[in-house]
């Protein structure tokens, strides 16, 4: 299939190999999970710090754990200082790093049950939807391992994902509202809301290009790296539900980010007013299914335009800072 032969040119350019234990960083298989493992990374403030609190980043559909590490620095090199790594060792979080399900054949292609799957909407995504995947019992299981075993806060979790990983970051708020602190979802919306019961409130950012060829602004079925059949949840519905559950009032503030890289796109914050948790919305004009000042994965005609106007890890990072202090 057409979805297939891109992911694999994707993935051929992106980091498969386990990571090498140190002081800082490791690897850990999820109990009851095989082939599922996460990356953790501590900050360097670990053992200063009573607890810790933790940002997990969720990959999109077709990648895998080091490949959404590689989709937050500028250029994919894994040494800048703009990674969520350093950014987030800078501000004192620990990041954790987890797995969807592989591909019957190609396992470093996996993807998450993020929602869907009646009512005319897609289910995303991929084998973890044909197979029916219980991924909130996998994040639990992931969240109970890292609280049992390192200093790290798991009963407030801050969530961040791309594209299939921010639908399952999206996912994750609705159905663990007592361990989900906060999301920021990059190219993906609320599939699981479309379709189930969303009644719980946290705080909302997410950060979409309003011309994303693979998960389009208004939803519907447009698409360009997967072959599922069915529609996919637009953001305005996405957004207009977390400004309900949150108890929000009136119209969004408005307000341009500074436009000061010549790349094609430019950005606007809508922010949304009276909420009990911020309610946020970054629409990069022009925007493609990219990760803000981070790798450009693919050529620019089939994935859009990447902004550079702003970092999308600083974004996160900063957001979940206040959540942090609230």
């Amino acid at each position: 299939m057409k979805w297939a032969a891109v992911f694999l040119m994707v993935i051929a350019s992106l980091p498969t190999a386990a990571v090498s234990a140190s002081p800082l960083q490791t690897q850990r298989d999820v109990p009851g999970w095989p082939g599922r493992s996460y990356d953790l990374f501590l900050p360097s403030a670990y053992g200063e710090l009573e607890l810790v609190s933790l940002i997990v980043a969720i990959h999109g559909g077709g990648g895998n754990k080091g490949a959404q590490r590689k989709h937050s620095c500028l250029g994919g090199d894994l040494d800048d200082p703009g990674c969520m790594n350093a950014i987030a060792d800078r501000a004192d979080f620990a990041v954790a790093y987890p797995n969807g399900t592989g591909a019957r054949v190609f396992r470093n292609l996996r993807t998450w049950n993020a929602g869907g799957g009646k009512d005319g909407f897609q289910c995303v995504s991929g084998r973890a939807c044909i197979d029916k995947i219980d991924d909130v019992a996998y994040f639990n299981a992931t969240l109970d391992d890292i609280g049992s075993s390192f200093q790290i806060d798991t009963s407030a979790v801050f969530l961040t994902g791309m594209s299939n990983g921010a639908a399952m970051s999206h996912r994750l708020a609705c159905e663990l509202p007592g361990r989900v602190a906060g999301i920021v979802a990059v190219g993906g919306a609320n599939q699981h809301a479309a379709v189930a019961a969303c009644a719980a409130s946290t705080a909302v950012m997410q950060i979409h290009g309003d011309a994303d060829p693979c998960w389009h602004y208004l939803g519907g079925a447009i698409s360009c790296l997967d072959a599922n059949p069915g529609a996919k949840a637009s953001v305005s519905d996405t957004m207009k539900g977390w400004a309900g559950r949150n108890g929000c009032r009136g119209t969004p503030l408005v307000e341009k980010i500074p436009d000061t890289i010549r790349d094609g796109t430019s950005t606007s914050e809508h922010r949304y007013q009276g909420c009990s948790n911020p309610v946020v919305l970054l629409l990069i004009e022009n925007g493609g299914h990219t990760w803000p000042r981070g790798y450009q994965y693919f050529r620019e005609r089939r994935i859009g335009k990447m902004s550079l106007d702003f970092s999308a890890s600083e974004v996160i990072v900063r957001f979940f800072e206040v959540q942090r202090v609230r």
